[in-house]
C-alpha cells in the first residue's frame, strides 16, 4: 500500500551499492492499519500483534507481502474470532527478505516473537517458495502457473481467500477443526476447455489445448502481387544522360559521351552592340 511503497522509495534512494527493484501490482490494494514506511526500510516488521490479554492458544505468526497482505490480514481476523477456541495470530509484513536478513538477530527474533523453533511461522504468497524457508516453517503458495481471469476469480480458484487460508493454517498447526467455506469463496474449473465458472453469472472459456494426434492444416498462402517499381527521376548534369540497369536499377556501365556543344550563335538584332564612335 502507500506507506510501504514510500518506504521502498526511501530505501532505494539510500541504496548506493546495489540495484533496487520495486515490484508493484497494477490493481488497487486496501490500506491496512499498521503498515508503515519505517518498518519497510528494515525489510520486515509487525503489522498486527497478539492481543495483550487473553489465553488463546495456540499462537502462530503469519507473514505475507504486497497484494496478498490484506488476504493474510482477513485470515487472521477469521482465526482470532473462532469459537470455541480461537487462534492467537501475529501478522508480519516482509517486503524484502534480503534487507530483512541484514537486520540484527535481536530484531529478527523480535518480529517473530522468539527464536526459531518456538512459535510456528507460516508465509502466504501467490508465488513459489523461493527463499521463504530461511525464516518461515511452512508456506502457503503456488506450484503451478496462473489462469487468465479477473484477479478476484483467480484468488478464489487457487484458494487465496480468508476462510481457505485460515483452514490451511489450522491444518499446518495440526488442528483438525475446519471452517465451512462460504459459497462466494468457491471457484470451479472443469472440462477439457479449462472453463472457469464464476459466481454468480460470468463465464470465461479458454481455447482447448491442441492434441498431439491432430495436426493443424496450414491454409495455402495466396500469391502476393508484384510490388510496382515507381519511376525514378534522376537529376543529371547538363549534357549527360543515364543508362538504366536491369529492372529499373541504378545505371550500369560507363556513361555515354556527352553530345558536342554547338558554337554560340551570332548576336541577333536585339543584342546590344557597342556604339560606334
Amino acid at each position: 500500500d502507500g506507506p510501504e511503497t514510500a518506504g521502498c522509495y526511501k530505501l532505494w534512494l539510500q541504496n548506493r551499492t546495489r540495484p533496487s527493484v520495486m515490484a508493484l501490482c497494477r490493481s488497487g490494494v486496501p490500506r491496512l492499519p499498521g503498515t508503515c514506511a519505517e518498518g519497510t526500510e528494515k525489510g520486515g516488521y509487525v503489522i498486527a500483534d497478539w492481543p495483550a490479554s487473553g489465553s488463546a492458544v495456540p499462537k502462530v505468526v503469519i507473514g505475507s507481502c504486497g497484494s496478498e497482505l490484506h488476504i493474510a490480514a482477513a485470515a487472521r481476523e477469521v482465526l482470532m474470532k473462532m469459537e470455541p477456541l480461537a487462534v492467537n495470530v501475529r501478522l508480519v509484513s516482509i517486503p524484502c527478505f534480503e534487507v530483512f536478513g541484514e537486520q540484527s538477530q535481536e530484531y529478527i527474533e523480535s518480529v517473530f516473537g522468539g527464536k526459531r523453533g518456538g512459535v510456528k511461522r507460516i508465509f502466504i504468497e501467490a508465488t513459489s517458495d523461493n527463499g521463504v524457508y530461511k525464516f518461515f516453517d511452512d508456506f502457503i503458495g503456488m506450484s503451478s502457473f496462473g489462469q487468465s481471469a479477473p484477479r478476484g476469480d483467480c484468488w478464489k480458484y487457487f484458494g487465496f481467500t480468508k476462510t481457505k487460508i485460515a483452514n490451511k493454517i489450522l491444518s499446518s498447526l495440526g488442528l483438525s477443526n475446519q471452517l465451512p467455506v462460504p459459497e462466494d469463496e468457491n471457484m470451479k474449473m472443469h472440462g477439457e476447455h479449462h472453463e472457469i465458472t464464476t459466481h454468480p453469472v460470468a463465464t470465461i472459456t479458454a481455447l482447448p489445448p491442441a492434441r498431439e494426434d491432430e495436426e493443424e492444416e496450414a491454409e495455402p498462402e495466396a500469391p502476393k502481387p508484384p510490388i510496382p517499381v515507381p519511376a525514378v527521376s534522376i537529376g543529371m548534369a547538363p549534357g549527360t544522360r543515364a543508362v538504366a540497369g536491369a529492372a529499373g536499377g541504378p545505371p550500369s556501365g560507363p556513361p555515354s559521351p556527352a553530345p558536342p556543344v554547338a558554337p554560340p550563335a551570332e548576336a541577333t538584332a536585339s543584342s546590344s552592340a557597342p556604339a560606334e564612335q
